[in-house]
């Protein structure tokens, strides 16, 4: 794992900013949430309607509990939190938390106060030399380094994989993985029974049993392959040198 670290000598580390801003910020609460034994959802779109930053599902009771977090790393005030309650509202998650690395213009304590009776609370961060207890669990500094780094990572791949869609619009197999990513991480969601989301996702899994491997076949320039032979070469390559990005994040 390399250093959780801004200063390197090798132009070529990779490395995540001691200071986050932005994305960043939501990937070091995300992680902070994972590492406590949540379930996270995070960056939900509901097309035209709704943006999440993140959703964790606790199941260490009988019922599963949800909570909403929105995250802002600059200027923000009561319109940022009613919007949150909002979402709260519409999407029927009865708890949630705004937490900020900037100080609104009133005291934390005013903004809880008034937000009491709307079920969300208030939690400035304090710098981030080290995890941020939000549920009331500590948190490992090796787990959370762990999760930031995949979080940050599967960003970056889904940044990838759009470009890619958009370079080459001819191919087939990068539109089909996108369309995936999006079924899997925003409409799930948003299907109200468990039973309607499993079948939804084992369907689209029948669609493409072997996605890696029709991607694979589609660089070598032999999509559709009937006889499932294509291929077969590049995943090795993939898998065993660590080639062909597309291969990695269909994988």
């Amino acid at each position: 794992m390399p250093p959780n670290t801004s200063s390197t000598n090798n132009p070529k580390s990779v490395y995540l900013p001691d200071a986050p801003k932005g994305l960043d910020v939501e990937d070091f609460i995300a992680a902070a949430l994972q590492a406590s034994g949540h379930f996270v959802e995070k960056n939900i779109e509901d097309q035209d309607v709704l943006e999440l930053d993140i959703v964790a599902t606790s199941y260490l009771s009988a019922q599963p509990s949800q909570k909403l977090y929105e995250v802002k790393s600059g200027g923000w005030g009561f319109k940022d939190i009613f919007r949150t309650v909002g979402q709260m509202q519409y999407l029927g998650i009865r708890e949630g938390m705004f937490v900020t690395s900037a100080v609104g213009d009133q005291s934390t304590e005013f903004y809880n106060e008034k937000c009491r009776d709307l079920d969300i609370s208030i939690h400035v961060l304090d710098g981030f030399e080290a995890p941020p207890n939000l549920t009331g669990v500590s948190v490992g500094g090796e787990a959370h380094s762990m999760w930031r780094w995949s979080f940050w990572l599967e960003r970056i791949l889904v940044r990838r994989l759009t470009l890619i869609c958009k370079t080459d619009p001819k191919l087939i197999c990068p539109r089909i993985v996108r369309d995936y990513y999006r079924l899997i991480n925003n409409e799930i969601f948003f299907v109200p029974q468990t039973s309607g989301a499993v079948g939804r996702l084992y369907d689209a899994y029948k669609d493409h049993p072997s996605l890696t491997l029709d991607a694979a076949a589609e660089i070598e320039g032999n999509y559709p392959d009937p006889t499932g032979e294509a291929g077969r070469d590049t995943v090795k390559a993939a898998l065993n040198d660590g080639e062909h990005l597309l291969l990695q994040i269909c994988m």
